[in-house]
């Protein structure tokens, strides 16, 4: 969560390049999409700065961007599978990053991967 009004810079921590930029809502929640870059490592940080000019610095948050997993679900993935592996992986950094409920969120994606998987590997 944000000062309400707060806006928000998403960075890579290790190089400091802004990623995504937003402004919280006046309960505080917000939401940004980044530039993902290719697989692998990623720590994210985020910048609160609120309309008196204070800054709040989250704790850092490492993610890895993935390459993309076919699902046994039946569903199928878009035809940019590489980038659509890595946007899910940066979805899952950002939600765990704004916590609150949207670690929830995050939860939920990772529990239903894992079943997806679990079933997968019945299927062979």
């Amino acid at each position: 969560m944000a000062p309400p009004g707060a806006l928000i810079t998403v960075r890579d921590s290790e190089s400091g390049a802004v990623l995504g930029v937003t402004q919280a809502a006046a309960a505080g929640d917000w939401e940004t999409r980044i530039a993902a870059r290719d697989e692998g490592p990623l720590v994210l940080i985020a910048v609160a700065t609120a309309p008196d000019g204070t800054a709040r610095i989250s704790t850092p948050v490492t993610i890895t961007l993935a390459p993309p997993v076919q699902p046994a679900s039946g569903s199928t993935l878009p035809s940019d599978a590489r980038r659509a592996g890595r946007l899910f992986t940066t979805l899952l950094g950002i939600l765990l990053l704004a916590g609150g409920f949207s670690t929830v969120v995050a939860g939920r994606l990772l529990l239903r991967l894992a079943r997806d998987l679990r079933t997968r590997q019945r299927l062979r």
